[in-house]
């Protein structure tokens, strides 16, 4: 019986190690989840093209990439591109909350998903945050800064290719965010 489970351990340590070195295409960010209602249309992603100002403004302007989203085995995937459109995260985030979108986003404002609403809504979870009774608004994944990996486009340097561009992981070390209490998952 000894021998069976210091073989067992040996193989689960062994399993552990492998798992850590294997390439995952999804952090917690980039994660979703299909709701109740089957819905896996999940909406937009729009990924800034440029590095946000030092100290970060909603009112800088930007050339976002967008990109419709899947949810697809509880990954975020873009399934076309749309172009890419030009405007500042307040202005984008004001007009998809007139439109009925739930919008996720990072500090910055140089990552924002627009979650679908209308008659077939998304329902499910995206970054940890529930879609099932969200109204329109603005939404924080958990921390917020979590938003900062982008999910279908890498148009800034990403060295260590985490998803996150290389100056929003040196923003996050500098800058304090205080943008209120983040909306729980549930």
């Amino acid at each position: 019986m000894q021998r069976l489970l210091v073989w067992l351990q040996h193989y689960v340590r062994l399993g552990m190690g492998l798992l850590v070195l294997l390439p995952w295409q999804s952090f917690a960010d980039c994660s979703c989840t299909v709701g109740a209602n089957g819905i896996y249309a999940l909406g937009l992603e729009l990924v800034a093209t440029t590095c946000p100002a030092d100290p970060p403004s909603d009112n800088r302007v930007y050339t976002y990439l967008v990109n419709p989203l899947n949810c697809e085995g509880n990954t975020i995937r873009n399934y076309s591109t749309y172009g890419d459109t030009t405007a500042s995260p307040a202005q984008l985030i004001a007009y998809y909350i007139s439109q009925g979108y739930r919008v996720l986003r990072n500090p910055s404002g140089t990552h924002l998903i627009a979650v679908q609403k209308g008659k077939y809504p998304f329902t499910g979870f995206v970054s940890g945050v529930n879609m099932s009774t969200a109204a329109a608004g603005v939404y924080y994944s958990t921390p917020a800064s979590s938003m900062d990996q982008y999910c279908t486009a890498r148009p800034v340097a990403d060295q260590d290719g985490d998803g996150i561009p290389d100056c929003l992981e040196q923003l996050e070390l500098l800058l304090p965010y205080n943008f209120g209490s983040p909306c729980p998952a549930q």
